[in-house]
């Protein structure tokens, strides 16, 4: 076999894997059950592309494990198999911040996002402009000096 042996996808992501040799041939393939993931193909498949959604379940990175079959085309001749291991990142998690009031005028300090895994990064969007802040960024939310008001204003961040 000519394909690859190893590819890296995020949780949530499509595997596909398009499968070639030196010569004309189908192929088998085949997934070890991984019980931290969904959506591998435990029972054995017959196309020419590896290809599944996978799912990691857990917050490490995940490897499955497949077992690819070729068959030369035409001879039948079973061929060597080929193993590939795909490893599935695990989607970040926001650690829910809790909510804060800060009277007009009060300085309100950055704000770190935090991950589970960590590193991950960050877009936001703000549904109060009036307060002062920028509608979207990217990143911690900058310190600002929220906008005088007669009444309370309410920011809600989608991340």
């Amino acid at each position: 076999m000519t394909s690859p042996n190893s590819g890296l996808i995020c949780s949530g992501g499509l595997i596909s894997i398009p499968l070639t040799a030196s010569m004309p041939s189908t192929f088998t393939w085949i997934a070890a059950a991984n019980a931290s993931v969904t959506g591998e193909s435990t029972t054995v498949q017959t196309t020419a592309t590896l290809s599944n959604t996978l799912t990691n379940l857990t917050s490490l990175p995940q490897i499955v494990v497949y077992t690819v079959t070729p068959t030369s085309a035409p001879g039948g001749c079973i061929g060597t198999p080929q193993t590939v291991n795909v490893t599935v990142n695990p989607a970040p998690i926001v650690t829910a911040e809790t909510n804060l009031i800060f009277c007009a005028g009060a300085a309100v300090p950055l704000n770190s996002f935090v991950s589970t895994p960590a590193g991950a990064t960050f877009n936001w969007t703000n549904t109060n402009t009036a307060i002062g802040l920028a509608a979207s960024g990217a990143g911690s939310v900058l310190h600002l000096q929220p906008q005088m008001a007669q009444e309370p204003q309410l920011l809600v961040f989608l991340l």
